[in-house]
């Protein structure tokens, strides 16, 4: 039912479905597994969630003091490699973001009709070519959810002190 809200404002390909359930599944259950992590390293409960919820929202938070950073302190004379790096930079830690994954994902599907790569034009006439989000948050989280996975079972398997 509330995918049918979506047909109200132009539809939704299967392309755009697909890529919506990837990252909410992936998100869900990297949540489960920060939560499950959390649990078995601490001996209270109440610290176990305040550290999750922690953990969730620092980097929110932290992205947007990031950019507000680089807005307030960056020269305005980058060079070409310079332009680059900072691009480059800014996109994985945007893409390993899930509201700026989803975002810049439905950007590069709508605006350029693409679900794998995006072009972005340089100075110079020179392009940048990077990776979708999705499939950089994909990766990222597949890895983060295996580390915090083994890490409760090392945790947990530990004898007590």
């Amino acid at each position: 039912p509330i995918v049918s809200i979506t047909f109200m404002f132009g539809g939704a390909g299967i392309p755009e479905m697909l890529i919506a359930s990837i990252l909410l599944l992936l998100t869900g259950i990297f949540l489960c597994a920060l939560g499950i992590f959390f649990s078995s390293g601490l001996k209270s409960t109440t610290a176990a969630t305040i550290s999750s919820y922690g953990s969730i929202l620092s980097p929110i938070l932290l992205i947007v003091v990031f950019y507000f950073v680089i807005n307030t302190l960056s020269p305005s004379d980058y060079t070409v490699q310079d332009q680059i790096n900072m691009i480059s930079e800014l996109w994985v830690i945007a893409s390993v973001n899930p509201f700026l994954a989803a975002y810049l994902t439905q950007v590069m599907l709508v605006e350029d009709q693409s679900l794998f790569l995006i072009s972005i034009p340089l100075d110079g006439n020179i392009n940048i070519t990077l990776l979708s989000p999705w499939i950089i948050y994909t990766i990222f989280y597949i890895i983060m959810i295996i580390l915090l996975i083994e890490a409760s079972i090392r945790l947990i398997s530990q004898p007590e002190k």
